[in-house]
């Protein structure tokens, strides 16, 4: 097995767009060749994406708050139906972030875990139904999920998440933004 590429041992590095300062990251191609008498395992990698060293932050009303420092991951695909997803990130004021994960998208199936301590709420804030949060920078989840395939049409699923510090400004709710919410949720179920 052998790696080939069509620009040798070059690499076409630009990080910032010029004109419109959007980061475009670090080009790379290459091909991952085998000779034909050799059997397929399921686990080569023919396509591959890598994140590393990536810092999140958010936009709040004190200015750019970081959320998560030196993001890191790889998304490979693995055959023609798989695609295996791993990488772990430090959230801004301590903690821990880590998955590892195998999904058949086309499937509807996957099987991994994801672990997360010190997590800002303001990660999940776009995803989550409108809720009047305070400064969820300030707030922390800690948690883990994990999926595990049941068959080939049943995925077992289990987790905890706990909210730390949460905080909640409304003035339906309170004159003033009501702090020091802590909040946790565990459960097993099967899709």
């Amino acid at each position: 097995m052998k790696f080939m590429s069509s620009w040798g041992t070059r690499r076409a590095a630009h990080w910032i767009d010029e004109t419109t300062g959007l980061f475009l990251g670090e080009v790379a191609e290459a091909y991952l060749t085998a000779a034909a008498s050799l059997p397929f395992d399921g686990s080569t990698s023919v396509i591959a994406l890598s994140i590393d060293r990536l810092d999140v932050s958010a936009r709040t009303r004190s200015g750019v708050e970081p959320l998560v420092h030196n993001l890191t991951g790889t998304i490979d695909v693995r055959g023609p139906a798989a695609v295996h997803v791993v990488g772990s990130g430090e959230p801004a004021d301590g903690g821990s972030l880590r998955w590892d994960a195998t999904l058949w998208p086309f499937e509807l199936r996957g099987e991994g875990t994801v672990r997360f301590d010190g997590l800002p709420l303001a990660l999940f804030v776009p995803f989550l139904p409108a809720v009047p949060w305070h400064e969820p920078e300030r707030s922390r989840l800690s948690g883990e999920l994990e999926v595990r395939n049941e068959g080939t049409s049943r995925l077992a699923l289990s987790g905890r998440v706990n909210l730390h510090g949460g905080a909640l400004d409304s003035p339906r709710i309170a004159p003033g933004p009501v702090r020091g919410i802590e909040l946790g949720l565990e459960g097993v179920g099967t899709w």
